[in-house]
Formats: structure tokens, sequence, C-alpha cells
């Protein structure tokens, strides 16, 4: 039972982070179109629209997160969002009717004079009734559980137009009727108790200390998503031109002078401690693995300062060092005492980033202040850190035993390092659910006995079961690497793992290590070659997977386009992989939605693991049969490990299989 609760948490932690990833858009709309930048008021107004529709906002993307992403469920989600609103509307208006007139009687007034007067804005005040993104994120669940039982339905036939899909939002339609009704009859008390702990919150030291505390104490099990959106959506009220803001980061962006105390409390711990810690984890590693170790935690330290995502760092120390876990959130308490001892007021739309101090600069209080005090904890953090690592001889990155099970960095990316995750979470018959949110994948698995080796060889800062649920951090390509997993399974399965693609990094010197310099591919097939943008599936036309060139063939032979190895041969033989000798990672996919024709019509002449040379023939191809069943022949070639790539240069026209189609420049 808990092990459910936990799951059900979980899905609606990631589900929040769908509208959240859309506030950094307002702040800037709203920062760029004030007078003392743009001038533009049309492009504050843009900005001004999100804050002021979070609720709806928060409707969407939960009914979204939570059902899958179905567009059914999400307009569900609009219509149970506008019934609740007019509802709240409504009774607000009545309540502060009926408590007018019984006043305005007490004061021998009639009521159109009391309504003139400052007491009966007090009432409204007072009678206002407004769920804010509460509501929102109750509509979103609804609509998306509606969604998941109704969206099959059948009714009789003379009512059969109503069924299946069409009847989720007519369904959600009532259930948001009774949402409202129960609603606007309990909430004025739930809000006078919200309020109430605010203003405890807001008023004392401790408010900002448990909310810096409480988010990095719940970092580990992924559920800091449920317990932030309290106080920066939910706690205080702010009036500015007539429109009720609610929470501490839209009162913050408006201008609310008591609003941004929360929010400081955090930007000494992600832009100053945490890369700090980096640094100490750097330094107190065995020479031998510095190296390898500065190329990944400087550049997790400057996406933390940056960016405000610190969950690549904290993960490579949370489970390995739990004593350093207990600091961090001790110290995070502690900058929540220092930021509100020094009155200092910031903001943020996304995370306590330099990218949001700079936004939210202008409503700051005392924003200078965090640099100081932003120093002292970086200091606090690489001492305490060095110190702890190197005298209790803690196991952080870079300091594992080296006689004990040596974890070996396999170097893949794109869509061959998703093949090996899927292969490591046990392929796809394993996946319930495959989600991401910002910086982990969020799986539900039949079988949770998960390759966790390989998942840390393939990057994974930190690995988290709670009954058939997991997460992997993988800092934020988590999104990415989801997206590819969800296209292989739908190219045709799990790929194998294949001897070349697994090693040391790159500075480690494998046998897949990147050659400098420029390297010619051959075209793929006889025909035309021509430039990705003509490929008509956006997956290619827009570089998704990576750059590279297609070509329109006249032929029915597939060839080598360099020298290397097969890595991957699709079952359905409609695409396949080569590593070549220089460290290029190429994707040839033949046709679109050939993969559909489930290997009908190709016939390949390797296997996978096999070594080729460039113009060997790899495929035939019964290219009347494909085109016979309406399926476009043309054949994308693709890099897929482009960071190495400096520059590719097509050569357009027609070509034979023997002739240059690209030159590729890598760095």
């Amino acid at each position: 039972m808990k092990k459910k609760i936990f799951s059900v948490l979980q899905k609606i932690g990631k589900s929040l982070m769908l509208p959240v990833s859309v506030l950094p858009a307002a702040g800037i709309l709203l920062r760029l179109g004030q007078p003392d930048l743009l001038n533009m008021p049309y492009i504050e107004a843009a900005g001004n629209a999100i804050f002021t529709n979070l609720p709806m906002i928060f409707a969407v993307g939960v009914a979204i997160g939570f059902s899958g992403g179905e567009a059914v469920a999400a307009l569900a989600a609009v219509v149970g969002e506008l019934i609740l609103e007019n509802i709240e509307k409504l009774a607000s208006s009545n309540a502060a009717t009926a408590l007018a007139q019984t006043t305005a009687a007490s004061h021998h007034m009639t009521l159109k004079a009391f309504m003139e007067t400052q007491a009966y804005q007090s009432i409204v005040t007072k009678t206002t009734i407004n769920m804010g993104v509460f509501g929102g994120i109750i509509i979103g669940i609804v609509a998306a559980l509606l969604y998941n039982r109704f969206h099959s339905i059948k009714l009789p036939q003379v009512l059969g137009f109503f069924g299946g899909k069409r009847f989720v939002p007519i369904v959600t339609s009532a259930a948001a009727l009774i949402i409202g009704a129960i609603g606007v009859s309990i909430w004025v008390p739930v809000q006078g108790w919200i309020d109430t702990m605010a203003n405890l919150a807001s008023n004392s030291a401790l408010g900002p200390a448990f909310y810096a505390a409480g988010k990095r104490l719940l970092i580990p099990v992924g559920l800091h998503h449920i317990y932030y959106p309290v106080f920066l959506y939910q706690f205080g009220h702010f009036i500015s031109n007539g429109i009720t803001y609610i929470g501490d980061s839209p009162r913050y962006f408006h201008g609310d002078p008591t609003a941004g105390i929360f929010m400081a409390s955090e930007f000494p711990i992600l832009m100053f401690g945490l890369p700090g810690a980096a640094l100490a984890m750097i330094a107190a590693a065995k020479k031998s693995k510095r190296k390898q170790m500065a190329g990944m935690m400087i550049s997790s330290a400057f996406v933390a300062f940056v960016t405000g995502i610190t969950e690549p760092i904290e993960f490579s120390f949370i489970f390995v060092a739990p004593i350093l876990f207990v600091f961090h959130v001790l110290v995070a308490f502690c900058s929540g005492l220092v930021t509100s001892f020094l009155h200092i007021r910031l903001g943020y739309t996304f995370s306590a980033s330099f990218i949001d101090y700079i936004l939210g600069f202008r409503y700051a209080e005392h924003p200078w202040l965090i640099w100081p005090v932003g120093v002292a904890f970086f200091l606090l953090y690489f001492v305490v850190f060095y110190f702890l690592i190197r005298a209790m001889n803690l196991k952080t990155p870079g300091r594992e035993d080296e006689d004990g099970e040596e974890i070996v960095h396999i170097n893949v990316k794109g869509s061959a390092k998703a093949a090996k995750v899927l292969e490591a979470i046990g392929g796809k018959d394993n996946i319930k659910v495959l989600d991401a949110c910002i910086t982990r994948l969020r799986l539900t698995l039949n079988d949770p006995a998960v390759d966790e080796k390989t998942l840390r060889a393939l990057g994974a800062a930190g690995i988290m079961k709670a009954g058939n649920s997991v997460q992997v951090v993988f800092g934020t390509e988590a999104e990415r690497i989801k997206d590819d997993i969800k296209a292989i399974i739908a190219n045709g399965g799990v790929v194998e793992e294949s001897e070349t693609q697994q090693g040391e990094d790159t500075s480690g010197g494998s046998e897949s290590k990147a050659v400098s310099g420029v390297h010619l591919l051959l075209s793929p097939a006889d025909g035309e070659i021509v430039t990705l943008e003509e490929v008509p599936d956006p997956t290619f036309s827009e570089k998704l997977l990576g750059d590279g060139f297609a070509v329109i063939p006249s032929g029915d032979n597939i060839y080598a386009p360099a020298d290397g190895e097969i890595t991957v041969l699709f079952p359905t033989k409609h695409a396949f992989a080569i590593t070549t000798a220089q460290g290029l990672e190429l994707l040839i996919h033949i046709g679109i939605d050939t993969v559909a024709l489930n290997g009908e019509g190709f016939t390949a002449h390797v296997k996978q693991g096999d070594k080729v040379k460039k113009g060997d023939l790899i495929l035939n191809l019964d290219s009347k049969f494909i085109k016979s069943k309406g399926k476009n022949m043309i054949t994308p070639v693709i890099v897929t490990n482009m960071d190495i790539v400096d520059n590719i240069d097509i050569k357009k026209g027609k070509v034979d299989h023997a002739k240059t189609a690209a030159e590729i420049l890598i760095k």
C-alpha cells in the first residue's frame, strides 16, 4: 500500500513539472516588456497572461502528465477548470452580496450605498474564493483519471456519437460541477488555514529554512515537486492592477514587497554551495581519476550555477556518502535562516540560478548580498566536503576501491545510448510506464531489478526504487533518452550491446575515440543526395537525432558509407547503425515508416557486430514492393554523435554509391 501511494505521489510530482516548465517563459516575457528594458506593454502582457492563468496551466499540464500525453484529457481539463472558476466567481459574488446586505442593514444603509464604501471592498476580499493551483491540480488529475477510465466507453447506438473519447469532456464537466460545489463550500476555511500558515512561515526565519531544507531532503525520492508548489503558487495574496496573484513566485514578479523570502533561501546552495561540493570531490579524487572527474564535475557545477539543475551533483554523494547529504540538508536550513536575517528577497520562475537572478533582480531586496553570502557557502561546502571525504575515506566518484567492481564508462551517445538504457532496464516488454522529468527517467516496470552497473556506466548519477517504480538520474538528457527509447521501441525493439560501444570515455583512449580531421562518407546508394530538411519526417528534418544528409535511391542496394562495425541492425532490417573507424556513429534509415513492413522487402547481407569496409553490400531492397505499400524510399544518413563534429559539407546532386556524399570535419 505504501509503495502504491509513493508511486502515485511520484506521478503527481512528475506531472507538475510540465506546467512549471512554462514559467521561465512568463518571467522572461514579463521582464523584457517592462519600461526599463524594451518598454513593450504587449510583451509584458504576454508574460502576465501566464501568471494570471496558472490554475488553468496546472490543470492542463497535470492532465497531460497523468494521462500519458493525451490531448483529450487536456481538453477535458480546460472544460473542467473553466467550470470550476465560474462556480468560484458566482459563489464569491453571492457570498459578498449576502454579507453586504446583512452589514448594510445593521448600519441602516442601502446596499447600493454600502457597496461604495471601503468596508464593502474588505468583504469582497474576505469572501473571494480562489482555489488557485490546488483547484487546477485536482481538475487535472480528475480529467486524466476519467480519460483512463472512459476513453473507450461504448454507449447505446442512439448516443454513439458521444462515446469513446468524446465522452471524456462530458463526464469531466459533471465531475467539475461536483468538485466546484464541494470546493466552494469548504474552501473559505481552508483558504484561511493556508493564509495563516503562509503568514506564520513568512514572518519567521524558520519558514524559508524549512522550505530550503525540505526540498533538499525530498530530492532523493523525487517528491520535492509536490512540496514546493504550496510555497511558490499558493501562499499569500497580492493585488496589482485589480488582479489577485497567489503564491511567492507570481507575487514576487508583480512587485509584492513581502514576496521572495522562500526562494531567496536556495540561491546560496544552488549557485554556490553545490559547485563548491563538486570542486571538493574533484580535489579529493584519486590522481589517476582526477582528470576524468574534472570533466564531469566542472560541467555539472556550471549547470548548477547557470540553470539551478543540481541533481547530477547531489546524486554523486547522496547514497555513497549519506553524511554529506545530512550536512547538505542542514546547511540548506541554515541558508534559509541567513537570507531571512539579512532580509534578502530574490525570486525565480524555474530555479535559484544565475539566469533567474538576472531576471528577478529588479524586484529583489538586497540582491548584492547574495554574492558574499554565496562565496561563504561555496567555501563552507568545499572545506567540509573535502575534509570529510578524505578523513572518512568516503567513496565519492573518483575514490572507488581499486579491488572493487569497477564501472567502465560506456561511451555511446544518441539513440545508441538510449538502446543500451532500454536493454539495462529489461527491454520494452518490462516497461509499463516510461516518462521523464527534467533530470530523471521515471519508470514503472514489471520487474524493477534493472542492471544498475550498466546504467551507471552509461552515466546515471543515481537510481532509486520504490516497489515497481524506478527513477534513473541522467541529468538534462533524461527527456531525450526517453524520446529515443520510444523511437527505438516503435522501430522494432531492443538493440544488443556491441563490444566497440563499450570502453573508457574519450579521455581514456578507447578504440572508439574520435580521430580529428576531415573524413569522407560515401553515399549508401545510387541516387540523389539531398538535405535532411527535404525528408518528410520531422524526426529527421528537424534533426532530432542528429545532422547529416539523405539519399533518394535509384537502385535496390544499400552499401556501407564508411569503414567500421555494424553496431545496430534492427530486426525489421529497415535501419542499421555503423560506428566508423574514425569514431563517427551513423544511423542509416531506409525509407519513411518502413518499420511497419516488419522486414518484408529487405534482405540483409550482414549481421550485428560485423566489420565492414566502405562500399560493402549491406542490404538488398525490393523497392517495387516497398513503394507499393505507399512508403517513401528516401534514406536519411544521420551522425548521432554530433558533439564531436565541427562541420558537415554535403555534396548535393546525382551520385552513385562509390562517390562522396559528405565531408565530415571532426573536432
